[in-house]
């Protein structure tokens, strides 16, 4: 557990590893396993409540901790997205965990929310690529790992609705307002949540192309 809290602290503090915490990082990670998920759960809750998190999945990704307990988002890295975005589904990510709002559900919703795209990945006739149906797959996955995690029933079940709801706002400059009122009423109290990963999304985006209806 200590590699966690060694992760965390230099994220917390803007510290620097010494030269040699990376290479025991990479040869000892898979000690992870002998630690209960409750304890994996609380550092990772406090690592996502940094300012900027992203740092510490770096270091994750690139040492193997991140695989000893969501080995899911490890299939990220560089997996190429289209002309929407300028990262590949990592980068867009990490950009979309650190744009988010500094709350536990918005946070888990964010890292979780295009953890389904290797599974939906598809080509157009262009040879674009095409992640129809990524909000759902990636709902049902983020249920998995949560559940692994020992994560609450409740907590599940918001960061599930709001992974799946994160696509919901696109062409909505041409919705009615029956549109809206069903909308506002299908997201209910999750509403505020929603909207905050929909906006740390879209500033995940492309410069050019992170206005809501075009994505």
């Amino acid at each position: 557990l200590r590699m966690l809290r060694a992760v965390r602290f230099v994220t917390k503090y803007n510290f620097d590893f010494a030269d040699d915490i990376i290479p025991a990082l990479k040869t000892n990670a898979d000690e992870l396993q002998n630690i209960s998920k409750e304890r994996i759960q609380d550092e990772l809750n406090k690592i996502l409540m940094t300012e900027k998190p992203s740092r510490a999945f770096n270091i994750m990704l690139k040492t193997g901790l991140l695989k000893q307990f969501i080995p899911e988002l490890v299939d990220l890295y560089g997996l190429k997205q289209g002309k929407y975005h300028y990262a590949d589904a990592w980068g867009h990510t990490m950009d979309a965990l650190d744009n988010s709002k500094r709350d536990p559900i918005v946070r888990l919703s964010a890292l979780l929310h295009d953890v389904g795209k290797p599974k939906t990945l598809s080509f157009g006739e262009d040879g674009e690529p095409h992640f129809y149906g990524h909000e759902h797959e990636s709902g049902e996955i983020a249920e998995v790992v949560l559940k692994r995690l020992k994560y609450s029933n409740d907590v599940i079940d918001k960061v599930k609705k709001v992974v799946e709801s994160h696509m919901r706002i696109r062409n909505s400059s041409t919705w009615s307002k029956g549109t809206l009122r069903r909308f506002i009423r299908d997201m209910g109290p999750e509403l505020p949540e929603v909207l905050d990963l929909i906006e740390a999304d879209r500033k995940s985006h492309h410069p050019k192309h992170n206005d809501l209806d075009s994505l």
